[in-house]
């Protein structure tokens, strides 16, 4: 599936030559599907790339995604033209009053400032408190995330004697968490950064947990207890000579940078770097958006701010919706493996039922056969004889004593009355538990118990 982006915005270029599928505004306005709504809050002075970057992983997904970016207005960026900001970003009082199922606040090059000194603090600060109730998950990146932090329970930075740069050998903490689900024993993240958080400050806090880090980068990824916010100290979303680009920017201001770690083929900064986190940086950005946006977050987005999240996946469920579709309702057989399944989990209390779907390739769905009723009176007559006989085969085949005439009769009443074809044509798809509206439901309820 797509990312949604603005229309003309310079990272679609160069996606689209990477066959990284990006829709514009203009295409997605066609399509009737409900997009994944995503604020990049970009801090980073070297825009486009970094909206590139991340623009590249979140369009690496099975799910439509609707990017928006967000610039402080307390801060004027220096590095990108002004037209470029005006014409793609927007400010916090701009869209202060909307809701997003995630949110990516990156890193920035003030690391070595203390919090409260860097210019924007404050309103980063305003963001960090919205975020919690107009934001589902968000995910804060090596700055922001120490920044992030600090702000949410007080943990500080300290700054390391040396600049950690360089790609680093990473393991699991938490080898059952959903955020690196897929990943192997050891992967590889680069790190760019001169300060740290220390990990007994981080485990000092039960709302927080460590789930993956470095021997020699340390603490690499925190998640809150209600997986509303990720912390990652890392820039997985680094291009192939990110790293490079910095060390060469640095010789050249006669700063003396050390070569990078574990990035050149034997530190020989005169090779091409090795690049050894790119499929980890896909697999993380995709866990984040699937598990802990897509998965859990409300249709209805503006119930954001009252909503009571439990974590993405628990692992333990006391309540489930089960779905069975047409074709595992066409039979007697199919119905009873139904209601086996249902009695296998005391959880799966709620069921979704579809009309009967094909016995055979040469057979009629149900719901077909409704929809050929709806609006064509001629037909009710012979089309109710059909599915009459039908449901008395599964009725049989059940050994069940089940008032089938008086149901079906009931249905054609009701439509009669209304005249609404959407009542008709849903008979077949209904939610429901214990009290059941449709026929496929009651044969299943009555089997079931």
């Amino acid at each position: 599936m797509p990312i949604k982006v603005p229309n003309n915005l310079p990272a679609v270029d160069t996606l689209t030559k990477e066959n990284v599928f990006v829709m514009t505004d203009a295409r997605a306005m066609t399509q009737d599907i409900r997009p994944l709504h995503i604020l990049l809050l970009n801090l980073m002075p070297t825009k486009i790339e970094t909206e590139t970057q991340l623009t590249r992983l979140l369009g690496n997904t099975p799910l439509q995604i609707e990017l928006e970016l967000l610039q402080t207005g307390t801060h004027k960026a220096r590095n990108v033209s002004q037209e470029h900001m005006l014409a793609f970003y927007k400010t916090f009082h701009e869209i202060r009053n909307n809701y997003y199922d995630g949110m990516i606040i990156t890193g920035a090059p003030v690391e070595l400032m203390e919090f409260e000194e860097v210019e924007y603090w404050d309103e980063l600060c305003e963001i960090m408190e919205w975020s919690k109730s107009h934001v589902h998950s968000t995910f804060h990146i090596c700055w922001g995330a120490q920044a992030a932090l600090y702000y949410h329970y007080g943990i500080p930075k300290h700054v390391l004697q040396k600049k950690l740069s360089g790609v680093y050998e990473h393991h699991l903490d938490y080898k059952n968490g959903m955020l690196f689900r897929g990943f192997d024993d050891v992967f590889y993240v680069p790190h760019s950064r001169n300060t740290t958080v220390n990990r007994e400050d981080i485990e000092a806090v039960s709302e927080l947990k460590v789930i993956a880090s470095s021997p020699e980068a340390g603490v690499f990824a925190v998640k809150s207890e209600n997986d509303r916010q990720i912390f990652v100290m890392g820039h997985s979303e680094y291009d192939w000579d990110t790293l490079l680009n910095e060390y060469l920017r640095d010789k050249k201001a006669g700063l003396d940078p050390a070569v990078p770690d574990h990035y050149f083929p034997e530190d020989d900064d005169t090779q091409p770097p090795v690049v050894r986190w790119r499929s980890c940086a896909n697999l993380l950005y995709s866990n984040w958006l699937n598990y802990f946006v897509y998965q859990s977050t409300p249709y209805d987005i503006s119930t954001i701010s009252r909503e009571d999240l439990a974590p993405a996946l628990q692992e333990r469920a006391d309540l489930k919706v089960a779905k069975f579709g047409g074709t595992s309702l066409a039979t007697a057989v199919q119905f009873q493996k139904v209601a086996g399944i249902l009695r296998e989990d005391p959880a799966r209390r709620y069921i979704v039922v579809s009309a009967p779907g094909k016995r055979r390739k040469d057979d009629v769905k149900i719901t077909d056969m409704l929809i050929e009723c709806a609006g064509n009176p001629e037909l009710m007559d012979q089309r109710f004889i059909d599915i009459t006989s039908r449901f008395r085969e599964i009725v049989r085949g059940l050994k069940l004593s089940f008032d089938l005439d008086a149901e079906l009769e009931k249905i054609r009443r009701d439509y009669e009355q209304n005249g609404s074809d959407a009542f008709l044509i849903s008979r077949g798809n209904i939610s429901v538990r214990g009290s059941w509206r449709n026929i496929s439901g009651r044969i299943l309820w009555t089997r079931q118990n």
